[in-house]
């Protein structure tokens, strides 16, 4: 059998004159009481005696224990099984002595489980189950319910003793059994660097270049159109708003001779819109005057704006 143990550091010096020189610690080290001694910080207050006068675990937060575990006097958490086995495993010994020896289980009804402890018999409760307020039965935990944080990325279903995740129609559920992922084709990042147009695959984390412009002209505003599949954007310095299908098969202009600082597509609603900051304006165009021929803008909002820079749409409430 191989056992391992946690070692630690004494850096008692003696100098010349025979007085010990000053105990250093590392900086992730914590110094015991006795100075004499240094264990990592991440012993301290582990429910473990490190140092030899047992000054990692004095003074510790109080934790609050599980349904099967034990809360030494040091306030560290310990199983119920390491109870009054014989051995001391809180740091102050607090697990053993006490009613241990005349601790008997049959004195009292537990639904699950019965364990002895220096302070009489206790109830334990199976994983996913805790004890009742009072009494020693047990209770399912409803782990969906619970606050701290939700268990599933999507639907969570309750079940006795323990839940199941399930995902919404288009999604599966992850090997972890947690997390729903998308099916079908690869989620795919649209990004804009300087004068490239990138298509970035979540999964695969491929890279293509989807457009390519002057490289005297970098690319400004970016936005993608949901129905039709294109891709819009505004280039620095160039007046005006080009498109590109995401299969690169056809490319186009939407509309030229405006100065454009940020740009988004309604989608649902089959419009573009721009903002020109200099003329302190808001402009739209329909994209299905674009596609016939026709690409006349409108000014949306020309009153009291005062040089917009940034523009964002929702689609679905219009």
């Amino acid at each position: 059998m191989i056992t391992s143990q946690k070692a630690t550091c004494s850096y008692a010096k003696v100098s010349k004159n025979c007085h010990p020189e000053e105990l250093r610690c590392g900086s992730r080290q914590w110094s015991c009481a006795s100075a004499d001694q240094c264990v990592p910080d991440s012993w301290r207050c582990d429910g473990q005696r490190d140092c030899r006068d047992g000054s990692d675990e004095a003074a510790c937060a109080p934790e609050k224990c599980g349904s099967s575990e034990f809360q030494c006097r040091s306030s560290a958490c310990l199983h119920l099984s390491l109870v009054c086995d014989g051995k001391e495993d809180c740091a102050d010994g607090s697990d053993e002595g006490g009613q241990c020896s005349a601790s008997a289980c049959g004195q009292v009804q537990c639904s699950h489980t019965c364990y002895r402890s220096p302070r009489g018999p206790i109830c334990a409760c199976e994983q996913g189950f805790e004890l009742k307020s009072s009494g020693g039965s047990c209770e399912d935990v409803d782990e969906c319910r619970r606050s701290g944080g939700r268990p599933c990325s999507q639907t969570c279903i309750n079940t006795e003793g323990s839940y199941r995740c399930t995902c919404h129609p288009g999604y599966l559920l992850e090997p972890d059994g947690h997390t729903c992922k998308a099916t079908g084709t690869e989620p795919i990042l649209l990004v804009a660097i300087q004068f490239n147009l990138l298509l970035y695959g979540l999964r695969s984390l491929k890279e293509d270049i989807l457009a390519a412009t002057d490289k005297n002209l970098v690319i400004f505003s970016i936005d993608y159109d949901l129905l039709d599949q294109k891709v819009f954007w505004t280039e620095l310095g160039a007046e005006s708003i080009k498109w590109i299908s995401m299969d690169a098969k056809k490319k186009g202009t939407v509309v030229k001779g405006i100065k454009s600082d940020c740009m988004v597509v309604d989608w649902i609603g089959r419009n573009l819109y721009w903002t020109d900051g200099t003329a302190g304006q808001i402009l739209a165009i329909q994209l299905t005057a674009v596609w016939r021929g026709k690409p006349e803008y409108t000014i949306v909002l020309g009153d009291n704006l005062n040089q917009p820079r940034s523009l964002a749409l929702d689609p679905l409430n219009g």
